[in-house]
């Protein structure tokens, strides 16, 4: 048995972060919950919260005076 075919898109760009053990425990069991594994959790939540950010924001609307 192999590993999960990777679809479409080939992934070959490694990001490392550096996390305490306590923090790598807390997003493995994250991850677990979700059933999926670390990278694909972790991928995913980066992903949206990038998107998230690169919508511009809209300007307050400025009233000219008179």
């Amino acid at each position: 048995m192999g590993r999960k075919p990777l679809g479409d898109v080939s992934k070959s760009h490694m990001m490392r972060i550096r996390m305490s053990e306590s923090e790598r425990l807390e997003i493995d069991t994250a991850a677990e919950s979700a059933g999926v594994t670390t990278s694909a959790w972790a991928r995913d939540l980066l992903l949206s919260a990038a998107r998230a950010s690169a919508v511009p924001k809209k300007k307050a609307a400025v009233k000219k005076m008179p």
